[in-house]
């Protein structure tokens, strides 16, 4: 990897990804399965978002064997990834920040959702992808980039919802909430 003036580490559904439609209805089949239609709302799928969406799903009672059994059915009804639509203006904002930093995914969703998402998009400058399967805690993941890049100007979290702006702040990064993805502006 080049070394880069700074870090950029964008969440995945809403920053990138157009993807609440699809991930709402993938999710009302995942809660289904598990037994817990009562979560599978928009507004409910929302609100876990205000937080970690592991952590969030716990405190809903959600079993840690129950969150994997979700993932792996949301995973299922969400595919191909190919089908989620590309925010306008995104592909372009990554080739113009991919010139002078390192560009990095940082999601709850896994890495084969947002590489599919890339690949059908055409989507370049994305150096690397952590997603849920790296672990459930985004501030940690933040923690494992800067630390392999210690040597950066600076470091960048970009996300949409309330959680992910808790978590690059827990992190120590900088961030920049997007107003177009799912929380908007609060």
């Amino acid at each position: 990897m080049k070394r880069p003036d700074s870090i950029v580490m964008f969440d995945f559904d809403g920053v990138l990804a157009d993807s609440l439609d699809s991930f709402c209805a993938a999710m009302e089949t995942a809660f289904a399965g598990i037994g817990r239609p009562d979560l599978a709302t928009r507004e409910q799928v929302l609100s876990l978002l205000d937080d970690n969406w592991f952590a969030s799903l716990a405190r809903a009672g959600v079993t840690a064997a129950e969150a994997r059994t979700l993932a792996d059915i949301f995973a299922a009804a969400l595919s191909p990834p190919a089908l989620l639509r590309c925010f306008p203006g995104v592909p372009a904002m990554l080739e113009r920040l991919a010139r002078r930093h390192l560009l990095v995914v940082i999601t709850s969703s896994t890495a084969a959702i947002v590489n599919g998402f890339l690949a059908a998009h055409q989507l370049s400058g994305i150096e690397q992808v952590m997603g849920a399967e790296v672990d459930t805690s985004k501030v940690r993941k933040i923690e494992r980039v800067v630390a392999a890049h210690e040597r950066a100007a600076c470091y960048w979290y970009v996300g949409d919802t309330t959680g992910d702006i808790l978590e690059g702040r827990k992190s120590g990064v900088r961030t920049i909430g997007v107003t177009w993805g799912w929380h908007g502006a609060r």
